[in-house]
């Protein structure tokens, strides 16, 4: 059939031809259509039998869909893809796959050397119970590991400059999405040659938010934004509440054992320990230590004061019974407010 001479389709099979461009005896194979366009050509063929496939010049495959409608670009469809694109190369300055928005701004990128760029906010969202789960997978053979990394590139940075963040949020039983968590990274000094940085860590407490944890500088602050020793130990309420009810800054050590079940007498409930990591001479070792005792399986406590002269074998100097308050001094088992025994004395 025709139509102003314009367009000539051949029902046997032969092909189509654009009137005054193309003839029938320049169409590719048994392709059943074949437009020629500014020096282009494309060709719609279907004479794999099983495949639609899209050629550009001829004999290059530009897009191919196979019967069970997996698409191919570039590349032969595979099975198990229902698309496969193939890129150009491994360049990072070449991209196997974009998207653009209704401004043409970048959206998604995913370049040819496997790395790829989103322009937006990202949402993994699921109704699943553990669900969505974000894995990082390395299985290189080697020290290496995987990385999250976040990065800031202001042109004018200063100091105390956030350079990320992580939220965790939940809601409250009134159904309000809440913030609950916020961990972030600092870089309180920018300078080049004293460059600084810390991480926060944020909670809430009767609704309002709170320093929790601050790492800085290689210290630990605890309540404090400004640790100034290893560990800094700090009470949040700025105002003294009373004798009864303020306790200061403690800390408390824990051991959940359940005594009655196998004690020897010989148990400890936690301690403090000082160490010396030098060895030069006598070291490395534990020259001090401040330990709690347990001498029955009902809770009858001694504080003991333990030192080591040389070689880090820790020998108990001093203990105060928590039953009766006797203090021990050379003994351990004191039998007065205050009991002192040595040779020497």
């Amino acid at each position: 059939s025709s139509f102003a001479q314009k367009l000539i389709i051949d029902s046997g099979g032969g092909g189509a031809t654009f009137a005054g461009s193309i003839t029938t005896s320049d169409v590719y194979g048994a392709s059943s259509l074949r437009v020629a366009a500014l020096g282009g050509i494309l060709y719609l063929d279907s004479s794999s039998g099983t495949s639609t496939i899209m050629r550009t010049n001829g004999t290059t495959t530009a897009l191919t869909i196979d019967s069970d409608q997996n698409v191919g670009i570039g590349v032969a469809p595979a099975s198990t893809r229902r698309l496969l694109i193939k890129g150009r190369g491994t360049s990072a300055t070449t991209a196997a796959f974009q998207v653009n928005n209704g401004d043409n701004a970048d959206v998604f990128i995913l370049k040819d050397d496997k790395s790829a760029t989103f322009a937006g906010d990202v949402l993994l969202e699921s109704a699943t119970a553990t669900k969505p789960f974000l894995t990082l997978r390395n299985t290189h053979q080697g020290t290496d590991a995987p990385q999250l990394r976040f990065e800031k590139t202001s042109t004018s940075p200063a100091n105390n400059d956030e350079v990320g963040r992580i939220y965790m949020y939940g809601k409250d039983d009134n159904g309000t999405l809440k913030e609950s968590i916020l961990i972030r990274g600092i870089d309180t000094v920018v300078a080049n040659a004293t460059f600084e940085s810390a991480l926060e860590f944020l909670t809430y407490k009767s609704n309002v938010q709170t320093s929790t944890l601050m790492l800085k500088g290689g210290n630990v602050g605890i309540g404090t934004t400004s640790p100034a020793k290893k560990l800094d130990v700090a009470r949040a309420a700025a105002t003294f509440e009373g004798a009864s009810t303020d306790e200061g800054a403690v800390i408390r050590l824990t051991n959940p054992s359940q005594w009655e079940n196998g004690y020897d007498g010989n148990g400890f409930l936690g301690g403090i320990e000082f160490y010396s990591g030098d060895d030069s001479e006598n070291g490395p070792a534990v020259f001090g230590a401040i330990k709690q005792r347990m001498l029955t399986p009902f809770n009858d406590t001694a504080m003991c004061f333990f030192t080591s002269p040389s070689n880090g074998s820790l020998t108990e100097i001093m203990r105060i019974n928590s039953s009766n308050g006797n203090v021990g001094i050379g003994t351990t088992t004191p039998d007065s407010l205050l009991n002192v025994e040595s040779a020497s004395i």
